[in-house]
């Protein structure tokens, strides 16, 4: 029986886990280079900012994809300038990520963590695409989105940590009571 329910529950996990690492990779869009781009980067930035929790750091992240994406087809087009116009508007995408991330519940923040991990995944194939004039631009901006996760890493590891030490002290003082449950 217990066979039969592990099977189970693999079965239902496996296509979740699935769809969940299979993401539509974004398109440039509108690209520096266009006259519209302001209007763009206002607008996303207005549907960040009238968001919140979890969604405002996803929508976050997202925007610095479409920016990564635009930061590739810069590069490719050898339009450093406009490359350069999209790398600091992901910059900013991230740094407000940062500040949001702090705000979430750690399950919410593991999410965002591994959503950014794929976003430093796509920086680095941008870098490893790009003419060299723009591969100091493009290592910034991952240089920054590694430094953001590290810190959005340590705290986590440090809220477990003090989750941990309150509960052992709640222990050790007797404020805490352990439920055990019979068996029948």
């Amino acid at each position: 029986m217990k066979k039969l329910i592990s099977i189970i529950m693999v079965l239902l996990l496996v296509p979740m886990a699935l769809a969940q690492e299979i993401e539509p990779e974004l398109s440039a869009g509108i690209t520096p280079d266009s006259a519209f781009y302001g209007l763009d980067v206002f607008f996303d930035n207005l549907r960040a900012g009238a968001s919140s929790g979890e969604n405002r750091a996803n929508i976050r992240l997202e925007i610095a994809q479409e920016r990564a994406a635009e930061m590739k087809q810069m590069a490719e087009e050898n339009n450093i300038q406009a490359m350069e116009k999209a790398r600091v508007q992901e910059r900013l995408q991230i740094g407000q990520l940062e500040t949001a991330h702090a705000a979430l519940s750690e399950e919410e923040q593991i999410r965002v963590q591994q959503r950014l991990q794929k976003h430093i995944m796509v920086l680095e194939t941008v870098l490893s695409k790009a003419p060299e004039e723009a591969k100091e631009g493009i290592q910034n901006s991952l240089d920054n989105s590694n430094g953001v996760f590290e810190r959005n890493q340590e705290r986590i590891s440090v809220e477990n940590r003090q989750t941990a030490t309150e509960i052992k002290t709640k222990i050790q003082a007797g404020d805490v009571t352990i439920k055990q449950t019979q068996a029948n």
